[in-house]
Formats: structure tokens, C-alpha cells, sequence
């Protein structure tokens, strides 16, 4: 398949990322109710994704190329996948059984864990370990690419040749060896190496249409890729892993029900006491319950606010506000407007995002 034709389809939209683009606040998508129905989450409340799992029809990716790469992708016999992240769309807290690398082809990634956000720009590749707790988040003009591979896939073919004291090298080693999980992650800014680019467009060719010696032409290329990336600047992190799980499970509840949740509600679905659950909202993610809650209603109201003809009261209602006088006081300490002058002024706009604010 020539490039040509995979840039095409680069900005197609499914009529899944319609949906999500309409609604930003629209719960699960149908990929993470299969994974909760079929019970794909941890006792922490964290969904779980495996490489058999991704492949399967009934988990369809949502984003539009990733439907045109899908029929291709599931009857490969390969331990190693490629696929175009779905925009709009905030995913749950997710931990994987695999290793995963994701590239920004063009514009950012916003990747969450439970503590902290990191923002990828243009060019540049995350790789994250097997068990690494971490959200994503996608706009139009993001077009993000994720690469997973399973552990004997990189143990049999990628290795060989990429020994050394490398930080990627060492993640590589450590997850073929099954050493313990740890909440690490690199950042690698290859803007500046065209290669890496290039290579990964050869990827996309040869994964959507393979040649007479395609798998051995794709390890060639992942390993291009991997030497490639070694001599660029990059980023090490290791992520404090306290309470992590606890509290991105607890989070994966609230941002699914934030119209309605209560410490109450937190305390009797995950066995924690009130102030436990408090303290830990505010030791993981620097806010207050109180503070994280209004800052997910405030978002929906503004989207409601420049998306709808609905009346504020109405608005309001729809989020679950119920103390409509501390609303408008807090609202008008962040943005110095009241809704309906914010309507007014922002209608169609981008939604500023509340939480920041808080």
C-alpha cells in the first residue's frame, strides 16, 4: 500500500469520534463495556487490556482508520500490532500485558497517569511498560499511532542487536524477563531524526499490505526504528507508584459519574473510608474531591453551554448541581463571567478545561 493512500484516510472521521466529538462527557465507549462486562478490571477498578484481547472483532477499535486497517490487523498472525488511536475521546485508567509505544505522527498526546499529565508534541514517542496505569486523550488534529508488542515477539526478533546500556534497551530486557512492574516510562523526541518518521510510514505500509518477505522487512524496520531512537534526546521517568492503582480506579468512577458521585458512593463501592478516599484525591492528584467533581461539571456546562439551547437551570440540572449559588460564585471566580455571559461570548468555542483552575 502506498502512503498516499494511508494519508487519505489519516483525517477520516468514524461516526464513533463524531459522537464523542459531540459529547465529551458520554461515559464508556462500547470497547470499555465489553471490557467491564466480560470483567477486564481489577479489584482497584482499572480495566485491563491484553494483546489476544485487541484482537478480537467484538473490540473493534472506534477511530475510523483504525477500521480501515482492521480487517488486515486481525488476520495477521503477528505479535506485533499498529493502530491509529480514536481522537476525542478520554479513555479510563487502563494497564496493559504488554509493552506499547505510541508515536504523535502530527499534533499532541495528552497521556494521564493518576498523579500528573504528560503532554507528547509532534514526533514524539512514549514507550510505556507492561502494567503502567495511564489514560489518553485525543483532538481533531492529533493523530496519534500505537504500537504493541508481545514479550516473546521482542525476545525473539527485536534484541538481537539493540544490546547495550540503553534506558529503552533496559525496559526491553526487564520485560522479557519478567522482572517487576513498575510505573516507568521514556520519552523520546525524534522531531529532529527523520528517520524515525519515515520508518514508522514504512511500518504503515507494510503492516496495512505486506510484501513477499514481509515479517522479516517489518522486524528490519523495528529495529531502524528502535536504533534510531536510541540516539535521540529522551526523557526517563519513574513515576511514584504510591496508592497509584487505588486512586486510578477510584478516578475511573468519578469521571464516568460525576453528575451524581459522593465520597458515600466512593466509600461503599471501593471499601474505603470517607476520609481516606478524601485524602487520597488530594495526596494523588494535588485537588480536593469537592474540587475534581466541579471541575468535570464545570467542563460538561460549558460544552452544554456552547453546544446546546438549553437554559442554564436546565444545564444545571443535567450535571447534577445542586447548589446552584456556589456554582455561579465559582464559575465567575474562574472564567469572571456568570454562564450566561460565558454563553454569549464563548458560544462554539474551544472548552477550557476547569480542572487547571481549581
Amino acid at each position: 500500500m502506498q502512503l498516499k493512500e494511508i494519508l487519505e484516510h489519516l483525517n477520516d472521521t468514524s461516526e464513533r469520534e463524531l459522537e464523542y466529538s459531540d459529547n465529551p462527557n458520554h461515559g464508556l465507549s462500547p470497547f470499555y463495556r465489553y471490557l467491564e462486562q466480560t470483567g477486564q478490571k481489577d479489584e482497584n477498578g482499572i480495566f485491563l487490556l491484553t494483546q489476544k484481547m485487541l484482537r478480537k472483532e467484538t473490540t473493534m477499535p472506534d477511530s475510523s482508520m483504525a477500521s480501515f486497517f482492521w480487517d488486515r490487523m486481525n488476520s495477521s498472525s503477528s505479535r506485533f500490532l499498529i493502530k491509529k488511536a480514536t481522537r476525542y475521546y478520554r479513555e479510563p485508567f487502563i494497564k496493559t500485558d504488554f509493552i506499547s509505544m505510541r508515536y504523535v505522527y502530527s499534533g499532541h498526546c495528552h497521556i494521564f497517569t493518576p498523579q500528573k499529565e504528560i503532554v507528547l508534541n509532534q514526533g514524539d514517542m512514549i514507550v510505556l511498560n507492561p502494567g503502567f496505569v495511564f489514560s489518553q486523550q485525543l483532538q481533531e488534529n492529533d493523530h496519534v499511532f500505537t504500537m504493541m508488542f508481545d514479550q516473546t515477539y521482542i525476545r525473539d526478533y527485536l534484541l538481537k542487536g539493540l544490546t547495550g546500556n540503553s534506558d529503552l534497551s533496559q525496559i526491553l530486557l526487564k520485560y522479557i524477563s519478567n522482572d517487576e512492574i513498575s510505573q516507568k516510562y521514556i520519552i523520546f523526541h525524534t522531531s529532529e531524526n527523520h528517520w524515525v518518521n519515515n520508518t514508522i510510514e514504512e511500518i504503515l505500509c507494510e503492516q496495512l499490505e505486506k510484501t513477499v518477505y514481509g515479517d522479516e522487512l517489518m522486524v528490519s524496520l523495528l529495529k531502524t526504528m528502535l536504533i534510531q531512537m536510541i540516539y535521540c534526546p529522551y526523557e526517563y521517568t519513574e513515576a511514584n507508584t504510591r496508592n497509584f492503582q487505588k486512586i486510578a480506579g477510584i478516578l475511573n468512577y468519578v469521571n464516568i459519574h460525576y453528575n451524581e458521585v459522593t465520597l458515600s458512593d466512593l466509600s461503599e463501592q471501593f471499601g474505603y473510608n470517607q476520609k481516606y478516599i478524601s485524602k487520597l484525591f488530594l495526596r494523588s492528584t494535588g485537588i480536593s474531591f469537592k474540587d475534581y467533581v466541579f471541575g468535570l461539571k464545570c467542563d460538561d456546562v460549558c460544552f452544554q453551554l456552547n453546544n446546546s439551547t438549553l437554559s442554564v437551570e436546565e444545564i444545571l440540572y443535567n450535571v447534577g448541581i445542586t447548589n446552584e449559588s456556589y456554582f455561579y460564585r465559582k464559575f465567575r471566580s474562574i472564567y469572571g463571567l456568570s454562564p450566561s455571559e460565558y454563553r454569549q461570548k464563548n458560544k462554539k468555542q474551544p472548552v477550557k478545561d476547569c480542572n487547571q483552575n481549581s
